[in-house]
């Protein structure tokens, strides 16, 4: 058999093996996936270290750059360990601020608003039962129910795993957390070694072009998400603090778990406000009157307002200028992939990709110019 024929069979033979192998992949997408979601579950602590020490890294330099300054040589020395000393001091501190004044509040009224919960539900039948046209007979539809029958479909053994399972997702959730802040400070203390790492590995893995693309897209990705997630933690502490100061002008139950509801939601572009502002407005209809709820929604429509026009471009003065239309369907789509981590990144990441394409657009229109002037 000649060279060219062995040849022709041994490249059907790699087809027919790939095409195998392809067929068997796809056949086993499931453990595929599954082996992916484990990797990516084992590496979610080194990517939070990741995104904390971005966020901390400018305060770090900040507190090196004054230690530098000092006259005492053996502070001059350790200025990168001291400030990141101070830096995680002073979060913790921020933290346990938090837990200490906060928390308990949060915990009391919660356990207020559970405590009487058959209350509020005797104040939305009486809302209802005010408007003549809603015929809804709330004895008839509680006579139906069965609570016996109720008790004798719940599964406890399955509640009790459920409980178990909550207990120890919450754990790891925890743990998690724990090793992503110890891996943060190493990053940090380390940040000379690793950037020379990774640039090593960058110039072995891509082109010339292609790694200096990579240096100047992911510098300008921090940029934008540094900015981005700062303004949001500070826009979202500010519609806190003043919405607090509001309900509790207003003598609103549960202000304080309300204002943070507000100042979560706030950090959800474009639909955050709204939902939150909505649902602000119903509980306070049940936990206290109609009146107050519509003084409320009115305050709240213009401490928006405020928020929108005049504080949030204070915060960004250099905007990412990205069109409406292009973060709704950024929050939309990042929200569906990868949840509450999709919602806050979809912006700056909408932000570098119209950033590349109107560079590329930019970029091709330069040397279309040039070339018709030739």
């Amino acid at each position: 058999m000649k060279v060219k024929e062995l040849s022709k069979y041994f490249s059907i033979f790699l087809l027919g093996v790939l095409l195998i192998a392809v067929y068997k992949m796809f056949d086993s997408i499931d453990i595929i996936f599954a082996f992916i979601g484990k990797v990516f579950s084992i590496l979610v602590p080194f990517v939070i270290a990741f995104f904390i020490s971005v966020f901390v890294y400018p305060i770090c330099i900040f507190f090196e750059k004054l230690i530098d300054k000092s006259t005492i040589e053996f502070i001059r020395k350790r200025r990168r360990g001291l400030s990141v000393l101070i830096v995680y001091t002073i979060f913790l501190a921020i933290l346990f601020l938090i837990i200490w004044f906060l928390i308990p509040s949060l915990i009391k009224s919660i356990y207020n608003f559970v405590s009487n919960i058959y209350l509020y539900i005797a104040n939305i039948e009486a809302f209802l039962n005010s408007y003549e046209w809603i015929n809804i007979d709330f004895d008839y539809i509680l006579s139906t129910i069965n609570y016996n029958e109720i008790l004798s479909k719940i599964d406890f053994n399955t509640l009790s795993k459920q409980a178990t399972t909550s207990v120890v997702s919450f754990s790891s959730i925890f743990i998690d957390f724990f090793i992503a802040i110890i891996a943060s400070i190493y990053m940090l203390l380390d940040r000379k070694e690793l950037k020379q790492l990774l640039s090593k590995i960058g110039k072995k893995v891509f082109k010339e072009k292609a790694y200096n693309n990579l240096l100047k897209y992911g510098s300008k990705l921090h940029e934008y998400l540094y900015k981005y997630l700062y303004c949001l933690i500070i826009d979202g502490l500010v519609m806190f603090v003043l919405s607090f100061i509001l309900m509790s002008v207003l003598r609103i139950r549960y202000s304080l778990v309300l204002a943070i509801i507000l100042g979560l939601f706030n950090i959800i572009p474009y639909f955050g406000a709204i939902i939150a502002g909505v649902l602000v407005c119903v509980t306070t209809i049940f936990t206290t009157d109609l009146q107050t709820a519509i003084i409320l929604a009115v305050a709240i429509v213009i401490l928006q307002q405020i928020d929108s026009n005049i504080i949030q471009p204070k915060l960004v003065k250099d905007s990412l200028e990205i069109k409406p239309l292009w973060v709704i369907f950024g929050v939309i789509l990042g929200g569906g992939l990868f949840g509450f981590a999709g919602l806050l990144l979809a912006v700056p990441i909408m932000g570098l990709i119209r950033y590349i394409f109107k560079e590329s657009i930019d970029g091709e229109s330069d040397e279309t110019e040039i070339s018709t002037s030739n």
